[in-house]
């Protein structure tokens, strides 16, 4: 449904003062979808059409094995020919199931010199397979413990990264190492779990202002993990 139509029938119906704050209630409720500037302002009423979608590559065996291979990074036409294409889905359906996985973090998009590539970080390689030209000083290192550390938390942080550092970062699935041009500082944010579900996340920055590139990576990570309902201990 499109916003406006959204706002026509607040209106028609009477009595609700904010639409827009009453959408947002809706999205929060899980009635809805809805992120604005998202699928060009339009609210997905049916959610379960767009996740059958969406997980149905995390279902398929040969999907799995195909961008377990290419170390998460997939092109619009691999999941057309593997996935959605055979299933019936129209090139516009496939446009806004790949919005749905850049908004909700699943993937992110960066620009290549063949066109746009997206990259899952659920099958990124373990550990950081490209070595590093300049290692990062692990000595200034800060680590935040949590007692149940939730595996999409660092998937929504390389997410996060990726929509801003794009091809500039190096990404795999525990970690994430980028520059932040604002504070001519880089900054490695790594994680590691242990038995039943205990965890850290570590975050290492270097160069710069380093002090202010940390404090700007632990609120963000904080944020991120208390927007799933956890937070690390003291």
């Amino acid at each position: 449904m499109p916003l406006a139509r959204f706002e026509a029938e607040c209106a028609r119906i009477g009595n609700i003062s904010d639409p827009r704050l009453f959408l947002q209630f809706l999205r929060n409720a899980g009635e809805v979808f809805w992120r604005e500037g998202c699928f060009d302002n339009q609210i997905i009423l049916d959610q379960a059409w767009v996740l059958e979608a969406v997980y149905t590559i995390f279902n398929r065996e040969n999907c799995v094995t195909i961008l377990t291979q290419a170390a998460g990074r997939f092109g619009a036409a691999l999941l057309d020919a593997v996935v959605w294409g055979p299933a019936g889905y129209s090139p516009a359906d496939q446009k806004l199931f790949l919005e749905f996985m850049v908004s909700s973090g699943i993937c992110f998009a960066i620009r290549a010199a063949s066109g746009m590539l997206y990259i899952a970080p659920d099958f990124l390689p373990a550990d950081d397979v490209d070595q590093p030209t300049v290692t990062i000083d692990r000595s200034a290192t800060r680590c935040l413990q949590f007692d149940s550390l939730p595996p999409l938390l660092m998937r929504n942080l390389i997410s996060r990264v990726g929509n801003e550092a794009g091809a500039h970062g190096r990404y795999w699935r525990n970690g994430v190492h980028f520059f932040d041009s604002k504070l001519g500082s880089r900054v490695l944010i790594e994680q590691s779990c242990s038995h039943q579900w205990r965890g850290e996340i570590r975050i290492s920055t270097e160069g710069g202002d380093a002090q202010k590139a940390m404090e700007a990576a632990i609120t963000a990570v904080v944020a991120e993990a208390q927007r799933l309902g956890v937070s690390p201990k003291g």
